[in-house]
């Protein structure tokens, strides 16, 4: 009901509509890993128990969303879920998150579509924020969504190209995660892997903590 952010339109909260309105599906998951917390796709499903958003981003830049206390409100609480990473942190951090929030809250919510917001701006060379993902380790995290989906038998996860500044780290995750999908791997150039002993953790065990109340975790 605002302008905000750096979209005009929300197209992965438009498609998740049209998914549930006009071919019935009647849960989707939504994964989002990039650096900014996606607050719109967030208010549009807060109170809406039939679509699971998950934000991994880098807390205290814009917009600002985000913490880990916010998990929805009514029929919606529980399924909305943030994971507010400090900068610096990278590779560890999202896979410990992916392997202790992501993959077991997706197998119980059990949805019948896997969308996922792919930006490459979580990466070390990206300009705007302050994450340190590097182009194999990004990959590796977005492919996520498509393994979940694909074990859940989806087929696959439908993916929408949002953020990404720096030319060479976006073609490098965009074309990695594409050639994933077939089991191909790509040349990287960037391959810095600046977090290696998950510094999140902490950031982790406490999504967990609150989530607990929800999901086993």
């Amino acid at each position: 009901n605002y302008a905000g952010g750096f979209c005009y339109m929300n197209n992965i909260a438009i498609a998740t509509r049209a998914l549930q309105e006009e071919e019935g599906v009647t849960r989707v998951a939504i994964l989002d890993f990039d650096v900014h917390h996606g607050n719109g796709t967030s208010d549009v499903f807060f109170l809406d128990e039939t679509v699971l958003y998950i934000s991994t981003h880098h807390w205290g830049i814009f917009p600002g969303t985000g913490h880990a206390e916010s998990v929805g409100e009514g029929t919606g609480e529980g399924f909305n879920i943030n994971i507010p990473f400090r900068g610096g942190m990278g590779d560890a951090s999202f896979q410990d998150a992916v392997d202790r929030v992501v993959l077991p809250v997706v197998e119980q919510y059990d949805p019948k579509a896997v969308l996922v917001s792919l930006g490459s701006d979580g990466h070390y060379a990206d300009p705007l924020g302050g994450l340190t993902m590097s182009s194999p380790g990004y990959v590796e995290t977005y492919l996520t969504g498509h393994r979940l989906a694909r074990d859940l038998g989806l087929g696959g996860a439908t993916y929408f190209l949002e953020g990404g500044y720096d030319l060479d780290a976006l073609s490098e995750v965009v074309w990695g995660v594409h050639e994933g999908f077939s089991g191909r791997s790509v040349e990287y150039g960037l391959t810095e892997v600046r977090d290696s002993t998950g510094e999140g953790s902490d950031i982790v065990d406490n999504v967990v903590r609150i989530h607990k109340d929800y999901w086993e975790l």
